[in-house]
């Protein structure tokens, strides 16, 4: 994120810097041609565009500091981050979880969690590290496997 803000920062300088120098038209690839002012009002356009990026990922930046991105599991419950930002939890009971899958698209994995009413996939890369993301498929496997048969021997 930081070098998206450094090359927009940059971009947007260069840019200003060019429009505020310009004393000519502006010919894009032969095909559009500006005069003098609109040269100028399409520089500026992009220093504010330009600009507009830096804005939103200093935003992005104090936004994720301050964000939870804590999965949760207890005995119960799995609390999942859910949202841009990760602000606010899904909540699923580990009782109504009733599959559990594995899916691998262009070199990501998620782990598919389905209840009766939800699905939700929590992502190995928002995982701190490998061993906790296959620790936590680990024990929710092994937690919905005792309830299984927990229930097939409650019957």
């Amino acid at each position: 994120m930081l070098g998206c803000i450094i090359f927009f920062g940059l971009c947007g300088i260069v840019v200003a810097h060019k429009a505020s120098e310009n004393e000519q038209g502006l010919i894009l690839n032969g095909i559009i041609k500006f005069s003098e002012r609109r040269a100028d009002i399409f520089y500026w356009s992009l220093v504010v565009c330009s600009m507009s990026f830096v804005a939103i990922g200093i935003y992005s930046i104090f936004d994720s500091l301050r964000a939870t991105l804590a999965l949760e599991v207890s005995e119960t419950e799995v609390k999942i981050p859910k949202g841009f930002g990760k602000k606010s939890h899904v909540t699923i009971l580990i009782e109504e979880i009733t599959n559990i899958s594995e899916t691998r698209v262009s070199g990501q994995c998620f782990l598919n969690l389905s209840a009766h009413n939800q699905k939700v996939a929590i992502s190995k890369s928002m995982m701190p590290s490998k061993e906790s993301y296959e620790e936590v498929k680990g024990l929710l496997c092994e937690t919905i496997e005792i309830l299984k048969t927990s229930k097939i021997e409650q019957e």
